[in-house]
């Protein structure tokens, strides 16, 4: 929270504004599209005190790219209904994305390969998920750096897509025809007969950095040059990356920074 948008969460604050507190959030997404963002979101826990408004707060939503905060009766345009549609992930019903998601989720359904720096808050696992839901992939594997991440994402990804892919978080684990590896670097060299995945996900990939020279980069590195090679469509993800020092042709990469 700023001092910027801190007023924002006062609701008693918004009652008394009313519409100069819109006002201010559209000069805030004209000069600071973050802080215009954390204004509007904080303004909305209190939708209710600002009733009057909502057409208003609809288009600054819209403005934002913050299209999940859309209420299901808002009043669309035909051009509105087009950018929400764009906004929207196949196969996910109810999900919208924001902005920045929608762009990334665009170019992976696009067959570009993508990396993407950003923070934990930016809502990666749903993008891993709308690429699952998209039914456009049979074999994936996404390779996380903790035994304690597989679980999780096992149980995230079972919840949702459980009754049409099979998880496989083992070498000793057998495949169905429609897999989600969700393994450590080590565990996926342990596969002796190999996996030919049509699309992996490579968590934390600024671990890929040979200067780090320990061996789970070493193991790390074999695993996404046996991916790699295998031809499929690539999402690596992880924070704080400023640039990529590796040519965009060498990889035929897309590189999306957000902070």
């Amino acid at each position: 929270m700023t001092d910027k948008t801190i007023q924002f969460s006062n609701s008693e604050w918004l009652s008394a504004q009313g519409f100069s507190a819109l006002v201010e959030i559209s000069r805030l997404l004209d000069s600071n599209t973050n802080l215009g963002r954390d204004a509007l979101i904080r303004s909305l826990e209190h939708r209710d005190v600002l009733s009057a408004y909502s057409e208003i707060i609809d288009a600054l939503i819209q403005k934002a790219g913050l299209y999940p905060y859309l209420l299901e009766d808002a009043i669309l345009t035909t051009s509105d209904l087009v950018n929400y549609e764009y906004h929207t992930a196949e196969g996910l019903d109810g999900i919208h994305l924001h902005s920045a998601q929608a762009r990334v989720y665009r170019a992976l359904m696009d067959g570009v390969n993508v990396i993407l720096s950003a923070p934990t808050s930016f809502g990666k696992s749903l993008l891993i998920d709308a690429v699952v839901a998209s039914g456009r992939f049979d074999c994936l594997v996404v390779i996380v750096p903790t035994i304690a991440l597989i679980d999780e994402t096992r149980r995230r990804l079972l919840q949702r897509f459980g009754k049409i892919f099979k998880i496989i978080t083992h070498p000793s684990q057998e495949r169905s025809g429609k897999d989600i590896f969700i393994l450590t670097q080590e565990r996926y060299v342990e596969f002796e007969d190999g996996i030919t995945p049509q699309f992996f996900v490579l968590d934390e990939f600024y671990k890929l950095s040979p200067n780090r020279g320990d061996e789970r980069t070493f193991t790390l590195n074999q695993a996404f040059y046996k991916l790699f090679k295998s031809g499929a469509q690539f999402f690596l993800i992880g924070p704080n990356v400023q640039d990529i020092k590796v040519d965009e042709d060498d990889l035929n990469f897309r590189f999306f920074r957000f902070d």
